[in-house]
């Protein structure tokens, strides 16, 4: 008798059957690849030219270039606040996308007022600071080779002490350098901008003549990357100069929630295109203009309605984009502007402008950063403010008091940075000085002296260069023995690096929170087992303390080097601060 094995292998085979030893021919399957291989070919080289033809409508030529002189004087109404400048300080930065929206390529295109000055929407202190900037670098420019004789760290944009007014709105003057690519890097050779291209040439999409089917994936994948490059870049660049566009007629077909026929009263009528008068909506067409004046309590601010209509999900989008309630609460003043009437309090309304049009020109992609205000009390309108305007908004509101206004290292907008760290450590109490090493002494042992045992603190340190960096500690300095300490909400921070980051704030390894502090009786503040960062007794003597990121806190986004704060490894202190919190 056979067996049930026997009997399975003696079983002819069944021509239906669909096991694994069915062939596939390869003919046929090589057919098919190379047919997908195309398809993705025609479709990358589709792409490609939709790209190019972005690109070049970014390039737009001079209707006539010989009416296009370096001194003309342009005339600039930068939300109302009326400025001039000559083309040649505006576009004194080469490369910047301030030099191409100025250069006279878009002069046509360029949105204006009523009394045909370029209208930004965007706040005229920041762009009064900016112009002060481009006047020195200007001046300081090489006739022969036009690269600036200064060095980046001789022209600054920021005052080393900024009063509280200022410093309210230096944050947002930082993504304005960022966004017109002003900034100046270090060797002051290249100037740091993004307004140049990722070259369309280099993408190729030819690959038949590899028979390798990975090869193929690979070089398309490449292909998609470049491509996701270039896209990338076009998305930001037409974001930013359709924000200086004249878009009206884009922007006229918003989707309104009323009858158009809800117009102002007679004192309010205009023609359409009637470039002579500032009246709020056209008796014709019932439609509200690109270009509105705000009255905020005294005062007149100018800005797009697409800029207040931009978060669509705020109240501020939806009233702005009500005709009803611009024309329900429209008043002329005395000498005839007509305005909007904002009953708000004027700095808390124009601090949400500010955050409004630096959102509109990135795109959305600016960061929601703290809401930060003079003192307690318009702070504490801001915060009824933005659960009005923006319920959304989970943005924290921050007062310029006397916060770390004892420092001779930290400025006012830096305090508020630090202040928002301490915050979320669970430190909302004013930073106590306990030592300056000027003052108290450079040794370690005055360091000890003056903040052993004194709970959780916070070092800020200034190098001989002029790096600012420092730690926090929410254990207590001690000086006897040698040893590390256990900490997980230990951080590293830094306001100025030799890499050019912003400020940032470094976290402990999760794996290395054993290594977080480490004291000795020789040793200055220390962080770290490489150490990360050491403040070495004498420090303002020599090149002895020294930075060595990534041993236990974790680097910044995109930051490999250990030496990242200073350049080098070892530094020499200027001055350093130790601070109970």
């Amino acid at each position: 008798m056979q067996s049930a094995e026997e009997q399975e292998r003696k079983r002819p085979l069944d021509h239906d059957d669909t096991s694994d030893t069915a062939e596939v021919d390869p003919i046929e399957s090589l057919e098919a690849s190379m047919l997908k291989v195309n398809e993705e070919i025609l479709a990358l080289k589709k792409r490609r030219e939709e790209l190019k033809t972005r690109q070049e409508a970014l390039s737009p030529q001079m209707v006539d270039s010989s009416n296009v002189r370096a001194s003309d004087i342009i005339k600039m109404s930068i939300c109302g606040c009326v400025l001039f400048a000559r083309r040649d300080t505006l576009t004194c930065v080469k490369g910047s996308r301030l030099e191409a929206l100025f250069s006279g390529s878009w002069d046509n295109q360029l949105l204006k007022d009523e009394n045909g000055r370029v209208f930004m929407d965007f706040d005229p202190d920041a762009f009064k600071k900016i112009l002060e900037y481009l006047y020195i670098i200007k001046i300081s420019s090489n006739e022969n080779d036009g690269t600036t004789t200064s060095t980046s760290e001789e022209i600054h944009i920021f005052p080393p002490r900024p009063t509280l007014e200022f410093a309210a709105s230096s944050q947002l003057l930082e993504k304005y350098i960022k966004c017109f690519g002003l900034a100046l890097p270090k060797n002051n050779k290249q100037l740091l901008l993004d307004a140049k291209s990722p070259p369309l040439k280099k993408v190729k999409v030819e690959c038949s003549n590899f028979a390798n089917q990975g090869d193929q994936k690979c070089i398309i994948e490449s292909v998609n990357a470049d491509l996701d490059e270039v896209e990338k870049f076009l998305d930001a660049e037409e974001c930013f100069f359709s924000a200086f566009m004249d878009n009206e007629k884009k922007e006229s077909n918003l989707n309104m929630n009323t009858n158009s026929s809800d117009t102002l009263g007679s004192d309010a009528v205009i023609e359409d295109n009637d470039s002579s008068t500032d009246l709020i909506t056209s008796a014709h067409t019932g439609r509200v203009p690109s270009i509105l004046n705000l009255f905020l309590n005294g005062e007149i601010v100018t800005v797009k309605r697409s800029t207040l209509c931009y978060d669509s999900d705020s109240k501020l989008a939806q009233d702005f984009s009500n005709d009803a309630w611009v024309n329900e609460n429209t008043v002329a003043t005395e000498d005839g502007k007509v305005c909007v009437l904002i009953e708000q309090p004027a700095f808390n309304f124009k601090t949400f402008l500010n955050h409004m049009q630096l959102k509109s020109i990135t795109k959305g992609k600016v960061e929601v950063t703290p809401f930060m205000c003079d003192n307690r009390v318009d702070a504490n309108y801001m915060e009824v403010m933005l659960a009005h305007f923006f319920p959304a908004y989970n943005a924290a509101v921050l007062f310029y008091d006397d916060y770390f206004d004892d420092s001779d290292i930290i400025i006012t907008d830096k305090a508020v940075k630090l202040k928002e760290w301490l915050a979320a450590a669970n430190k909302k109490s004013k930073p106590k000085l306990l030592f300056r090493a000027s003052m108290n002494g450079w040794d370690a042992s005055d360091f000890h002296r003056c903040c052993d045992g004194k709970g959780a603190t916070i070092t800020v340190v200034k190098t001989t260069k002029g790096y600012v960096f420092g730690g926090y500690s929410d254990v207590p300095w001690v000086s006897n023995g040698a040893a590390y300490t256990t900490s997980k909400d230990a951080f590293l921070f830094s306001f100025k690096n030799d890499a050019g980051t912003d400020a940032v704030r470094m976290n402990v390894k999760p794996a290395k929170i054993g290594n977080a502090i480490r004291y000795y009786s020789t040793y200055g503040p220390t962080w770290g087992s490489g150490p990360d960062l050491h403040i070495a007794s004498n420090a303002n003597q020599g090149n002895h303390s020294y930075n060595n990121f990534g041993h236990t806190y974790q680097f910044p986004p995109g930051i490999s080097n250990p030496h990242f704060l200073t350049g080098e490894r070892t530094f020499q202190v200027a001055e350093y601060e130790v601070y109970q919190v």
